[in-house]
């Protein structure tokens, strides 16, 4: 009797297992579908060529950003537009007839009342797809991430099928290949007039975003080590997780008074959430680096740290810095959007522990001429800023050849110490003591030769 019943709660065990897997497998598929259904929809709607996101509603009425195509005698980036079809975004969301909507199709032209430089202007636009060339054109390097992004979280799933953390990392994967994906067409005025489609893409537009935040945070607090918290209160802390977005984001637009505020408050309190999983996230990373003793889990917090480090630099020091100080950044976004898919690949490597150890001297020279990097280029611009200022107060003009000069030496002069001084933090706080590897390799060969000639 006692064999029956252990086989017959072993049959459930595997047919549970079974059910799960075909779960995640069913996300997958349904993250695919979406995808394509999304590039079928768009391919058949009628479009403006004009596009932004979520900021582009504003109480003047809609900001073009971006133009996927150009058209003669059509929109133009900057222009705000006012009315289209003679109603405003507040309106088409709530009072617009049903006619009105009805009415606008591919081949309709319609009249669209903007603002241009502060100026009203009408125009005659028709409407017509957006072809798929034109968004290549515009999004080439975002919809290269997004199929990176989506083929990565397919490879590790399809090895670690059993493995929480691996689908979790394909739900990032996937999510976050959808909102490339979706970006890519953006949130459209001619869209707004179609309730129906509006609505999905609006939910898109958040589902992805707070799902990619949502388990990111979940997987930061189960690998490589569990965190205390979601090993005392696991269903809680899960909960919590998953539903910190749509807490934040529904709540933020049901209280908006109109339209166009409410979308503007969700967009905000997105970022808030997203600000708040991220700062989650960071510190069960943190807690992961400090508490872990085994060497394949501190190598695996190696590799997540040191891809984030690489990213976080490369970001902060040529485009988030020069942007807040000069105006510009450095290099273009699609390079720094290139970039990012560093962060999940190191990941399915952790995940697939392929050569950890191997790179471990890379690793700990990214992390301190990474940080070093960052702290030069900051010390460099504030140096340079207030070199202007007191070049221009005491001697009333600019001398640029005197402030490089002066913010060029300062930097070489402090490189030194700075450099052993990072080396000394990060090996105190990722490696616990310096280790002198060519040393160390030294040894291991002294004492291997003379257990040979013994």
């Amino acid at each position: 009797m006692k064999q029956v019943n252990r086989a017959r709660d072993e049959s459930k065990h595997v047919n549970g297992d079974v059910a799960i897997l075909w779960f995640w497998w069913g996300i997958w598929a349904l993250a695919l579908l979406i995808g394509v259904g999304l590039a079928v929809v768009y391919a058949h709607a009628p479009a403006d060529g004009a596009t932004g996101d979520l900021e582009s509603f504003t109480a003047q009425g809609y900001l073009v950003q971006w133009l996927l195509e150009r058209r003669p005698g059509g929109l133009r980036v900057g222009d705000v537009i006012v009315r289209a079809g003679g109603y405003t975004v507040d309106e088409w969301l709530s009072v617009a007839p049903a006619e009105a909507r009805r009415a606008w199709r591919v081949g309709a032209t319609v009249e669209y009342r903007v603002l241009r430089a502060g100026q009203p202007v009408t125009l005659q636009v028709t409407l017509r797809p957006v072809p798929f060339r034109c968004i290549l054109d515009r999004w080439a390097a975002q919809l290269a991430v997004a199929t990176l992004l989506f083929a990565l979280g397919t490879f590790v799933f399809i090895r670690r099928p059993h493995e929480m953390p691996a689908r979790l990392l394909m739900l990032f994967c996937v999510s976050m290949a959808l909102q490339y994906w979706g970006d890519a067409y953006n949130i459209q005025f001619a869209i707004v007039p179609k309730h129906g489609m509006f609505a999905l893409h609006l939910l898109l537009e958040h589902l992805t975003y707070g799902l990619g935040f949502a388990t990111i945070c979940h997987y930061s607090l189960i690998f490589p080590i569990r965190n205390p918290i979601i090993r005392r209160f696991p269903h809680l802390t899960v909960w919590a997780i998953y539903l910190a977005f749509p807490l934040v984001v529904v709540p933020t637009m049901l209280v908006a008074p109109t339209w166009h505020e409410a979308l503007m408050a969700g967009n905000h309190a997105s970022l808030l959430a997203a600000a708040i999983l991220g700062a989650v996230s960071l510190g069960a990373a943190l807690y992961a680096a400090y508490a872990a003793r085994e060497p394949v889990a501190r190598a695996q917090i190696r590799w997540m740290l040191w891809s984030i480090g690489v990213v976080m630099v490369v970001g902060i020091a040529v485009y988030t810095l020069p942007i807040v100080l000069l105006g510009h950044a450095l290099i273009p976004h699609p390079v720094v959007m290139l970039m990012a898919a560093a962060i999940p690949l190191s990941f399915a490597v952790a995940i697939l522990r392929y050569h950890l150890f191997d790179i471990e001297i890379i690793i700990n020279r990214s992390l301190v001429y990474g940080t070093l990097t960052i702290l030069l280029v900051s010390l460099y611009l504030v140096l340079v800023r207030l070199l202007t200022l007191g070049v221009q107060l005491f001697f009333e003009g600019q001398n640029e050849t005197l402030v490089t000069f002066i913010a060029t030496l300062s930097i070489a002069t402090a490189f030194t110490p700075l450099r052993r001084w990072v080396q000394g933090l990060i090996d105190r706080a990722f490696y616990r003591a310096k280790v002198d590897y060519q040393s160390l390799l030294s040894e291991m060969s002294d004492q291997l030769a003379t257990s040979i000639l013994l």
